[in-house]
């Protein structure tokens, strides 16, 4: 009985993430002026996807390690807010101190802000020149072909995260 409820609850979760960040990612991507080719669109779905993957394994570890709802809660905030104060959106990666730089690194938000930037401006629209000028406005180094590595290192964050989970209930 166990097995099926588990294989329900799992469907109902996944369809649920599918159609959620369809939907979602449908609004914000013409909303927001991104560029309008197919290619693009899949990159920022697949993206949002890892990412909400990734993001929801970590929230899911902090709360198996937790003792209690409460500190689990209070766990969660300060990790987000790490998260987005790394990312290299509030404070660009050249101004994060040598000291703190590895959380830019850890950051899942980093890796996805990275890919959506890097997938934008390695398009037609952009000039070479323009493409640099505006990855180094975001302090961005790497090439714009890497959007495909930021995805899969979601993917490990998701994979990672979830046997960490499953070592940690065990």
């Amino acid at each position: 009985m166990g097995i099926l409820y588990f294989e329900v609850s799992s469907t109902y979760y996944l369809c649920m993430i599918f159609f959620s960040i369809a939907l979602f990612q449908l609004f914000f991507y013409f909303m927001s002026g991104l560029t309008r080719t197919f290619k693009k669109h899949i990159v920022l779905y697949l993206v949002l996807l890892a990412f909400q993957h990734a993001i929801s394994a970590y929230m899911t570890l902090l709360s198996s390690l937790a003792p209690s709802i409460t500190i689990g809660q209070a766990l969660a905030a300060p990790s987000v807010s790490f998260f987005l104060l790394f990312s290299g959106n509030i404070i660009l990666v050249d101004l994060i101190p040598d000291y703190w730089i590895w959380m830019y690194w850890f950051s899942p938000i980093s890796w996805a802000l990275r890919s959506n930037i890097s997938s934008e401006f390695s398009n037609d629209r952009f000039t070479g020149a323009e493409s640099k000028a505006w990855l180094d406005n975001f302090s961005i180094k790497q090439d714009t072909g890497y959007f495909g590595f930021d995805i899969g290192v979601l993917v490990v964050y998701f994979f990672v995260f979830t046997i960490f989970n499953a070592l940690a209930l065990h």
